[in-house]
C-alpha cells in the first residue's frame, strides 16, 4: 500500500479587532495648540493590517471638539487647535485596521 501526493491549500484568518494604542503623548505647544504623538500597534497586537488611527480630543465633561482619521501612511502625530486655555481635555488614539 502507497501514500498518494499530498494535497496543499494555503489559508488565512480572517483581521479581529486590533490591540489598544500603548503609547500616546500630548505636548502643549501654546494655550491654545497640542500636538498628539503615537506608536504604531506591535504588528502581534495588530490583529490585521492597520489601516488608520483615529484620533479624537474631547471636553473632560464628554463633548467632542476634534475627530480625524490618519492614515497610517502618514506620520504618527497631529497638530490640533482652539484649545481653551485652563480647560481639562481628554485626548485617545485607536487603531483601525481592514475589518472596519
Amino acid at each position: 500500500v502507497g501514500y498518494g501526493p499530498p494535497a496543499y491549500l494555503l489559508g488565512r484568518t480572517e483581521s479581529d479587532i486590533p490591540g489598544a494604542v500603548s503609547t500616546v503623548d500630548v505636548n502643549v505647544l501654546n494655550r491654545s495648540t497640542i500636538q498628539i504623538t503615537w506608536s504604531p500597534i506591535p504588528q502581534e497586537e495588530a490583529n490585521g493590517n492597520i489601516t488608520h488611527y483615529i484620533v479624537s480630543v474631547s471636553l473632560y465633561e464628554g463633548r467632542e471638539l476634534y475627530n480625524r482619521k490618519i492614515s497610517v501612511s502618514s506620520h504618527l502625530q497631529v497638530i490640533v487647535n482652539g484649545f481653551v486655555g485652563e480647560t481639562p481635555y481628554v485626548a485617545d488614539v485607536k487603531a483601525l485596521n481592514d475589518i472596519e
